[in-house]
């Protein structure tokens, strides 16, 4: 069975969205991400995301809505990525759960940079925000 695991596409007021970096001695450390992480049992996923970013950013965030499920698979494991369009309510804090965070546009990320999992959901996000233009 798949892990289930939720990430944020979180929002600013400027239209930027928030990356993580994997910490040092976690799997893919180093790389970045969307925040999130594990549900646990008999959570709603909406509800393990909120959890998860105030646990681990110290920020509250409201659900705008879902962009699907992204199942991955690692050579570690497989997953169910749940993502989920957020609006951040407040200032994302560094802490032991995260290497550091960074704000950018979200057409600016390199995918390289991210872990693979997160790829296939940033380019949702990026049809979602910038749909094509109708000739």
């Amino acid at each position: 069975m798949n892990v289930q695991v939720v990430a944020g596409i979180i929002e600013n007021a400027t239209g930027e969205v928030l990356l993580a970096e994997r910490p040092q001695g976690k799997k893919l450390a180093g790389l970045w991400e969307f925040p999130g992480g594990k549900v646990e049992n008999s959570e709603g996923k909406e509800d393990a995301l909120i959890r998860e970013l105030k646990e681990e950013l110290e920020l509250d965030v409201r659900v705008i809505a879902s962009l699907g499920c992204f199942p991955f698979v690692y050579p570690f494991g497989s997953i169910d990525l749940h993502v989920f369009r957020v609006e951040a309510l407040g200032v994302a804090r560094e802490t032991e759960h995260v290497g550091q965070v960074r704000w950018l546009k979200a057409s600016t990320i390199n995918e390289a940079e991210l872990a693979p999992a997160d790829i296939e959901p940033l380019k949702a996000y990026l049809r979602l925000i910038s749909p094509p233009s109708v000739p």
